[in-house]
C-alpha cells in the first residue's frame, strides 16, 4: 500500500510542479494586459516560454473567459479548445488552479500538439492527459482567461520506472487507460497488448479498489490497484502495483519464519524469567 502512495504521487507531482510554475506569470499584470490586446503575439510568446520551461507538458494553451483559444504553444490558430464549455464553466466558477485526468479525443489532442505528437497517435483514438488550468484572475477579482497545459500519460515511460529506484525491480508499475496498459514497467510478451483481468478491472471499474492476485503478461502477480476518474467522477484507467506471486511469497514465508523463531525465541526468554 505504501508504494501505491508513492507511484500516486509520483502519477500527479507534475501537476502540481505546473501549478507552482504558472502561479506567479498568471498574477503578472504584463501578462493580464496582452489579454486586451488586438494582437496575441505576445502570448504566444509566452505559451512557448513556458512550454520550453515545462519541457514535459505536451499542451500549452491560453484561453480568455469566453473559452476562446487566444494562443498555443504549437502555433496552431484553431480558435476551438479540447476541453468542452460545461468543465471550463466550472473551472472558471473556482477561480483556482485545477489539476485533473481526462481522455481526450485523438482528432481534437492534435489541436493543441505538435505535428511529431499527433502523428505518433493512432487514428481514432484517445489519449490519457493530465491537465492543469490555471486562471488568470485580475485585481479586481475577475477572471478574464486562464493557461490550459496538457502532459499525455501514453507518452510517459519515465513515471513507472521512477517507481523502481525506490523499490527496485521486484515492484511493477503499472497504468491503465480504462483496463489497457498504457504505461508500465512491464514488457508486453510479443509485442501484444497487456490488458487487466476482466473482473479486476469491472470491480475498478464499479468504484472499488482491489487486492489480490492478478494475472498479466502470462504470470502472476499480488497487486494493489486503485481507479483513476475525470473531474465528473467517470472512471478513465486506474494505477497499480503489482509484486511477482513467486518474490512475494518468499518475502512471505521469510516473515512467517521470522516470526516463529521470534515466539520461540521469546517463550524460552519468558520460562527463564519465570523460574529465576
Amino acid at each position: 500500500e505504501y508504494s501505491l502512495k508513492i507511484a500516486k504521487n509520483q502519477l500527479n507531482s507534475r501537476q502540481e510542479l505546473v501549478i507552482e510554475a504558472l502561479k506567479l506569470p498568471a498574477a503578472n499584470l504584463s501578462v493580464q494586459k496582452l489579454f486586451f490586446s488586438t494582437d496575441y503575439e505576445e502570448l504566444r510568446n509566452y505559451a512557448k516560454l513556458w512550454s520550453n520551461s515545462l519541457d514535459f507538458l505536451e499542451i500549452v494553451t491560453i484561453i480568455d473567459s469566453n473559452n476562446n483559444v487566444l494562443a498555443r504553444s504549437n502555433g496552431e490558430r484553431e480558435p476551438q479548445l479540447f476541453l468542452k464549455t460545461k468543465p471550463l464553466q466550472t473551472f472558471f466558477r473556482r477561480k483556482q488552479p485545477i489539476a485533473t485526468t481526462e481522455l481526450v479525443r485523438q482528432d481534437e489532442y492534435c489541436h493543441e500538439v505538435s505535428h511529431e505528437v499527433c502523428q505518433a497517435l493512432p487514428p481514432n483514438s484517445e489519449v490519457m492527459v493530465q491537465i492543469v488550468f490555471v486562471p488568470i484572475i485580475d485585481t479586481a477579482g475577475n477572471v478574464i482567461g486562464a493557461i490550459i497545459t496538457g502532459d499525455e500519460v501514453n507518452r510517459e515511460p519515465y513515471l513507472p520506472f521512477q517507481q523502481q529506484k525506490v523499490f527496485d525491480k521486484t515492484v511493477e508499475m503499472l497504468v491503465t487507460q480504462r483496463g489497457e496498459l498504457i504505461a508500465s514497467t512491464m514488457k508486453a510478451v510479443g509485442g501484444l497488448k497487456v490488458n487487466l483481468d476482466a473482473r479486476i478491472y469491472q470491480s475498478l471499474r464499479n468504484g472499488y479498489s482491489f487486492k489480490g492476485t492478478a494475472p498479466l503478461n502470462g504470470s502472476q502477480y499480488e497487486m494493489i490497484a486503485e481507479p483513476i476518474y475525470n473531474h465528473t467522477g467517470e472512471f478513465i484507467g486506474s494505477i497499480a502495483v503489482a509484486l511477482g506471486a513467486g518474490p512475494f511469497a518468499s518475502i512471505m514465508n521469510e516473515n512467517y519464519r521470522n516470526l516463529m523463531i521470534c515466539g520461540a525465541l521469546s517463550s524460552v526468554v519468558i520460562f527463564i524469567l519465570a523460574y529465576l
